[in-house]
């Protein structure tokens, strides 16, 4: 058996003036919308052993603007540990890994074009096949998701 995990920075099209700081929590696979989750401490039960943190704890980052198709972002329960619905949903998102580039058009009614820093050509469309020349700068419809390969 083989697993491979990797860290991979992600950008998303639009942020808002409000922020999250990570926080020195290890241990928690965050509950989404769950009330039933009030009993489990902040950060979640420590591990055995030595103690751990978080290299990333203190780091603060954007939120994605909440999308214009959700009907209300205050629903859901509202307690540290618990995230709100679709929280930090942006409508495009980027993502390079090595030699590969991956664009997502989450949005229903906007096309978006593959921002011009992200001059990723020479590449290959997996999904296609259809090559992607230094310089070009495909478009996306809404849903759509595009994945890039530099390699040969």
């Amino acid at each position: 058996m083989d697993q491979r995990s990797a860290t991979i920075r992600e950008r998303s099209g639009g942020t808002t003036d409000q922020t999250f700081t990570a926080r020195d929590w290890v241990l928690w696979d965050y509950a989404i919308n769950d009330p039933g989750a009030g009993h489990i401490p902040p950060g979640g039960f420590p591990p055995p052993g030595g103690t751990l943190h978080r290299a990333l704890e203190g780091d603060t980052y954007r939120l994605a603007p909440v999308p214009d198709d959700v009907p209300d972002p205050t629903l859901g329960v509202h307690f540290d540990g618990v995230e709100t619905v679709l929280v930090g949903r942006a409508p495009f998102y980027l993502r390079e890994y090595g030699d590969y580039l991956v664009a997502m058009n989450t949005s229903t009614d906007r096309t978006y074009t593959l921002p011009a820093r992200h001059d990723f050509g020479p590449a290959r469309d997996l999904a296609t096949g259809r090559r992607i020349g230094p310089g070009q700068r495909p478009k996306l419809r809404p849903g759509t998701t595009l994945v890039l390969y530099r390699g040969a």
